[in-house]
């Protein structure tokens, strides 16, 4: 290759391309996991008219601490536990007696699709060494084991999930979305890359999207609003979508909802105004500043139909001006983080499948893309800009870094009709394509968690100094070998934006 590799300052960068073996070590990962995924399936499960002697002597053949009863529709209705043996069995039962006049009928209970650390958090609240897991329907299928579920997490990441499971009203969400700061701080300072913590940070930031829109429908129909007239979906754009959130990003988002009969025109879209401004003031009230460009749900423009969101689409090319090209490429990341993920994965196969049909909707991304600078002078100088009235001048490593790799990586996972929205997600599959080497794999990934790292290290600088987060690293703030790392970086970016150039427009530079 014509440039230097890219060379990392912190321990390995390919860990974001490891296998499973390798990311079932990161400290993070009990965040994305899910309750599913360490659920035990041999749990004894009884109806309640089960005999007491016999149920007692089934758990001393299993070794079991406890067993969940079912009412006649196989419905979760009760818990039998050791203690239960000892307090309500020994002194007054003499093992005739049903398991449903002994066990405790006040059960909680966990969904198999929750997440694990929100019902690691409840169970250490309530002190309960095991939970049931139910489907939707209430129906028991199995147990999680607190033990089992916490040995996953470092012990100090146990006391983050504390943190970050508040309590779902308002003031819980305002305190989950300043704690996370200080979490990524933490994990910083243990050396844990940054693009996990990017990834953490995104997912907390969803999590909130979730439960405020839940929040949401709720308080519309205690109002009575009803519930939502059709299914819908709520989506994140920018890096939201791509799981690549800094610190205190603002509102990207958006509604899809189904296609109706006309006549319902102004029941569903009466509802999702109100739906979508208190979304947005909620999320607002809790921590995420509202976007300047207002790419918000408030503005119809991101809040349609199915098929409005496909025809709207098609409307961006067909006149393919700066300025809808630009939304196109915001909306190109989106991720569904509420609602019905169905919505979302049609509009998604409906992009994928638009784009390789149409060749020009990528020549017209590429025009944008071209108009991003490297923060990089032709003769390895770095390039800084004036930050504010009176302030010094600095590295804009967002728009002159970050972002001409993200995009660059966009278009041509695109072209190959790759539906990922991560980063790091779409350069593994475009070496898994033949598009990438191993030596390009290396400097991209390289480039873009150097360059995440410097400038999320600096938010965090800015955070503590009460100053709002931006997207500049001064010269002075990265030592010497940082600024010869970050050059090897950004000429592998220029690399990589030549070779786009040349892919989209035969232009040999």
């Amino acid at each position: 290759m014509a440039h230097q590799r890219a060379v990392s300052t912190r321990r390995s960068r390919t860990s974001a391309l490891t296998p499973d073996t390798e990311a079932m070590k990161s400290q993070t990962r009990i965040f994305s996991c899910l309750v599913d995924d360490f659920l035990k399936t041999d749990s004894l499960i009884v109806p309640t008219t089960e005999n007491l002697r016999l149920v007692i002597s089934r758990m001393a053949e299993r070794n079991a601490s406890c067993v969940l009863v079912t009412d006649e529709e196989n419905k979760l209705t009760g818990i039998f536990t050791e203690k239960d043996v000892t307090r309500r069995v020994a002194l007054r039962c003499d093992g005739s007696e049903s398991i449903e006049q002994v066990m405790t009928s006040r059960v909680y209970s966990a969904n198999q699709g929750d997440y694990l650390y929100h019902t690691i958090a409840r169970m250490r609240r309530l002190g309960h060494r095991h939970m049931p897991v139910v489907d939707d329907a209430n129906r028991p299928l199995g147990l999680l084991d607190l033990q089992d579920a916490m040995a996953v997490a470092a012990s100090h990441v146990v006391e983050h999930i504390d943190a970050l499971t508040q309590v779902p009203e308002l003031y819980g969400l305002q305190e989950v979305k300043a704690v996370q700061t200080v979490v990524a701080q933490e994990l910083l300072e243990d050396n844990l890359t940054a693009p996990e913590i990017q990834a953490l940070l995104t997912h907390v930031n969803n999590d909130i999207y979730r439960r405020v829109a839940e929040k949401v429908t709720g308080t519309i129909e205690a109002a009575g609003g009803g519930e939502p007239p059709v299914r819908y979906a709520v989506i994140v754009m920018g890096s939201s979508g791509r799981g690549e959130n800094f610190i205190n990003p603002d509102q990207d988002n958006g509604i899809i909802f189904e296609d109706y009969p006309v006549e319902r025109h102004n029941e569903v879209n009466d509802y999702f105004i109100q739906f979508s401004e208190l979304l947005t003031w909620n999320l607002e009230a809790i921590g995420f500043p509202l976007c300047d460009g207002n790419v918000m749900a408030t503005n119809p423009l991101w809040r349609k139909s199915i098929s409005e969101w496909k025809q709207q689409t098609l409307r961006w090319f067909q006149k393919r001006s700066t300025f809808q090209v630009q939304l196109s490429d915001v909306f190109f990341d989106f991720d569904t983080v509420s609602g019905d993920l169905s919505l979302g994965r049609e509009l998604r196969n409906h992009l994928t499948t638009f784009v390789q049909k149409e060749p020009a909707v990528l020549q017209a991304m590429f025009q944008t893309e071209a108009d991003r600078h490297v923060a990089l002078g032709l003769f390895g100088i770095l390039r800084t800009e004036k930050t504010g009235e009176g302030l010094p001048q600095a590295i804009n490593l967002k728009h002159g870094g970050i972002l001409p790799l993200v995009g660059a990586v966009r278009l041509l996972a695109l072209k190959e009709g790759l539906e990922a929205t991560s980063t790091y997600e779409r350069i593994r599959l475009l070496h898994e394509a033949g598009i990438f080497s191993n030596d390009e794999v290396d400097d991209y990934t390289a480039a873009l968690e150097n360059m995440t790292f410097m400038l999320l290290r600096q938010q965090l600088r800015d955070y503590r100094r009460i100053r709002k987060a931006t997207r500049y690293v001064r010269k002075s703030a990265i030592s010497r070998r940082e600024k010869q790392v970050l050059k090897m970086s950004l000429k592998a970016i220029r690399s990589l934006k030549d070779r786009v150039r040349t892919e989209f427009t035969g232009e040999i530079l």
